[in-house]
């Protein structure tokens, strides 16, 4: 199995609009949508404790760190108004997935912000989650 990265932004929390009205106001449809109550994903039994948002990197999860954080920085910034405002009104974060698998032979992904970087989501107040899964070849995680 092949190393991945994986970068999404997350709009957390929201009780007094829908995801249809953040669609709207965001002009980009959303990858995942999650409804506090329901279950999150069809395949387990784990229920959402929130209303949440995502719209994920448009490039594949192959794809180096740096360049799907740009690409998804670039999609905030083409509606820059609009995200600052909803990042303003809920907890917004940027989040990072890192796929390590035992015995591969690759080397870790190769994680670090730049200031743009850094200058940019300080823009959209909001957050950054690191999350690191280090995986026996054997396990697949459907990407």
């Amino acid at each position: 199995m092949k190393n991945g990265v994986h970068v999404g932004f997350g709009i957390w929390d929201f009780e007094d609009i829908s995801h249809d009205e953040i669609t709207k106001e965001l002009k980009v449809n959303p990858s995942k949508i999650y409804i506090k109550g329901e279950n999150k994903n069809p395949k387990f039994n784990q229920v959402s404790k929130s209303n949440g948002w995502i719209i994920e990197s448009p490039l594949d999860i192959y794809s180096s760190f740096d360049e799907q954080l740009n690409a998804l920085l670039s999609i905030m910034l083409n509606n820059k108004d609009a995200f600052q405002s909803v990042c303003k009104r809920y907890y917004c974060e940027i989040s990072v997935a890192i796929y390590m698998y035992f015995d591969n032979g690759e080397s870790a992904p190769s994680l670090y912000l730049t200031k743009e970087q850094i200058n940019r989501m300080d823009q959209f107040n909001v957050e950054v989650d690191f999350d690191l899964y280090c995986l026996p070849n054997s396990v697949d995680t459907n990407f």
